[in-house]
């Protein structure tokens, strides 16, 4: 019974995500704020990331060019090979390195006087807000069944896509996203792809409407039968 759920499913991704965006704006003038005495971790503080990461680029930056002079002093007399990139003289080497090691400093102590969790009522800005619990659990329940819907989708192209495991998803996403129309008969609902951005894609996209076609389920709530294509290129 887990084969039929794949074709009505392919139905259903198509607004899921657009229905998810809809759900958290509507829920945005019911979103709560946090308690403002509640603790949160330094990646809430404005610019506390960003601290962080000059300062592990400036010691990465300082323990290459710490190697480098190190290479120079142990073997002054080797015969040099090809430079892979500018080189620089012993004294130009040691500036570099004492005036980064001054500004690690400086960024050090700068650090220090930052806390680790302050309250929220402290933080600058606007106010951190969120949803609330039963908006994020709905939420969150709709990304996981589109993400085992796609992973039912991928499963089903993977023999005719030779990039499944590295394009797969990204594949199934463009076929998802990509504009369609709708031809309705009296027992039969065709949807018609538009060809995607290359003729194998389009192949692939084609190979699964072909599976989800001899499933043979109807549209939800009425006897239309579902029927798959991608349409041709055109000349």
């Amino acid at each position: 019974m887990r084969s039929p759920s794949v074709a009505s499913r392919l139905y259903f991704l198509r607004w899921l995500e657009i229905a998810c965006q809809a759900l958290v704006l509507w829920g945005a003038s019911r979103w709560l704020g946090l308690d403002g005495d509640r603790l949160v971790t330094m990646s809430a503080l404005i610019g506390g990331f960003a601290l962080f990461n000059v300062f592990a680029g400036l010691r990465l930056r300082l323990k290459r060019l710490q190697a480098q002079y190190g290479q120079t002093m142990i073997a002054p007399h080797k015969p040099k090979t090809k430079p892979t990139g500018p080189s620089l003289s012993k004294s130009m080497l040691r500036r570099l390195i004492r005036r980064i090691e001054r500004r690690l400093q400086r960024l050090k102590e700068k650090r220090q006087k930052i806390p680790a969790r302050v309250l929220v009522k402290d933080l600058p800005g606007d106010p951190l807000l969120r949803l609330s619990r039963e908006r994020q659990h709905l939420t969150q329940c709709l990304k996981m069944v589109a993400y085992q819907a796609e992973s039912d989708l991928l499963a089903l192209v993977r023999p005719h896509y030779a990039r499944a495991d590295q394009e797969g998803r990204t594949l199934i996403t463009s076929a998802l996203q990509s504009a369609a129309d709708l031809q309705v008969g009296k027992e039969q609902l065709t949807v018609m792809l538009a060809p995607l951005s290359s003729a194998h894609r389009s192949q692939a996209i084609a190979a699964l409407c072909e599976k989800l076609n001899k499933m043979e389920i109807c549209f939800p709530g009425t006897r239309l039968r579902l029927h798959y294509a991608v349409a041709e290129e055109p000349v």
